[in-house]
């Protein structure tokens, strides 16, 4: 991993290039004047004491160096603040604090080598908010096996940026990154493996400033772990784009909103979920979403689950390949749009549950299932089945279902 220009403001730019604010109800807006912040770049090791500095650069040093990196991470407070680390092992037993805002943590191929229990970083402390953080260039790893706590955990914090950095679970690592409430949350050119919890958490408690709002991830690879990415509760804007999902034990993708809230406005967009017990992606509690150009294969469970609070929504352009599990597409929701879909060989092409309602199905192809290409035993209503291709399956579009629209199928059976 080689060093990286980030792409928050230019330091030499200082408050010029700050936005005037985020313009969004409970989250505040922040007005700074050109030039009226100074910025300053600084080297964690000049905290380090110099007797130590050898074991960081060499790789050797097993000391606990949490106090000298948290002092420079305090320093001159009220700049803009770059916290460079040169490339070397640094050995972090506490947990390191952000509690400033306009700060970077900038590895030039860094470790950060975390060897104590619970988070090894945090932003934030879920009462004041703080604005633009971002951490990148960094390999980070835990030096024992942990049951709870995250590498990252942002809380109440806007503009947060991770990018280029790798984190090696090696069976150790909990939950990666998680994020509690905020605006604006950026995760690219992560790379994180063999994790025990979850790679990328976000979560909200209310209404307002006690939402997650805005979280993009693209780029990214995540292999090994319970689930690739987790929502729940109070969030909204969620864009997860070109990135790769392999191994998950549970869920690549788990979007569930509540009873109170309904989780707007979502994109999953030319990914790859594949291999692992998972299922692909499952969401409830969920509207106005697309799904769509993503890469299902080789999932033991259904690849595709939309549950039945779930609605208005695009599935289209995706690919579903050799899926053993139940179905490739199971939809419990409604006001869903299927179209341009090519699923071929596993069990069962697609699966309408009973709450499912008014599903449009049209221009997709189904071919080689070992059972129905389409099953309607649980008698969905006001579903549009028009224009499809299925073809080679074991069943065509199977009896039930209560207010339909079958029309112009090319159904050849295997």
């Amino acid at each position: 991993m080689h060093r990286r220009q980030f792409m928050s403001v230019p330091l030499a730019a200082g408050a010029a290039a700050v936005s005037a604010g985020v313009g969004l109800a409970g989250f505040p807006t922040t007005a700074l004047a050109a030039a009226a912040t100074p910025s300053e770049r600084i080297s964690v090791l000049d905290f380090i004491p110099v007797g130590l500095r050898a074991g960081v650069l060499d790789g050797t040093g097993t000391a606990d160096l949490t106090a000298y990196i948290q002092a420079a991470i305090d320093t001159r407070p009220g700049v803009f603040l770059d916290v460079q680390f040169p490339t070397g092992v640094y050995r972090v037993d506490g947990t390191l604090r952000v509690l400033r805002s306009h700060i970077w943590l900038s590895g030039e191929n860094a470790t950060l080598l975390h060897g104590g229990a619970g988070d090894a970083i945090q932003f934030g402390d879920g009462i004041n908010r703080w604005d633009r953080i971002q951490i990148g260039g960094f390999l980070m790893g835990k030096a024992q096996a942990a049951s709870a706590g995250a590498m990252i955990r942002s809380r109440l914090c806007s503009t947060v940026i991770v990018r280029d950095c790798y984190f090696y679970g090696d069976n150790k690592i909990f939950d990666v990154m998680s994020f509690e409430r905020g605006y604006m949350i950026y995760v690219h050119n992560v790379i994180s493996e063999r994790c025990l919890g979850t790679h990328v958490s976000i979560s909200g408690t209310g209404p307002d400033g006690d939402r997650l709002v805005d979280l993009t991830v693209y780029d990214c690879r995540f292999d090994y772990g319970r689930t690739a990415l987790s929502g729940n509760g109070y969030v909204e804007g969620i864009y997860f784009r070109r990135n790769i999902c392999l191994r998950q034990h549970n869920i690549s993708v788990s979007l569930n909103g509540t009873p109170q809230w309904t989780i707007p406005s979502v994109k999953l967009q030319e990914n790859d979920f594949d291999g692992g017990d998972s299922i692909g992606v499952q969401v409830n509690y969920l509207s106005n979403f697309q799904f769509n150009d993503n890469w299902f294969s080789s999932l033991q469970d259904t690849a595709l689950r939309i549950d039945a609070q779930a609605a208005g929504g695009t599935v289209s352009a995706n690919q579903f390949y050799a899926t053993p599990g139940r179905s490739a597409m199971e939809i419990g929701g409604g006001n869903v749009v299927i179209t341009g879909n090519t699923i071929s060989g596993g069990n069962q092409g697609l699966y309408l549950r009973g709450s499912s309602r008014n599903v449009v199905f049209t221009g997709n192809a189904i071919t080689y299932m070992q059972g129905s290409a389409i099953n309607l035993y649980e008698n969905p209503s006001q579903v549009t089945i028009v224009g499809n291709n299925l073809i080679g399956n074991v069943g065509g579009i199977s009896s039930g279902g209560t207010t339909l629209n079958v029309a112009n199928n090319l159904i050849a059976a295997a």
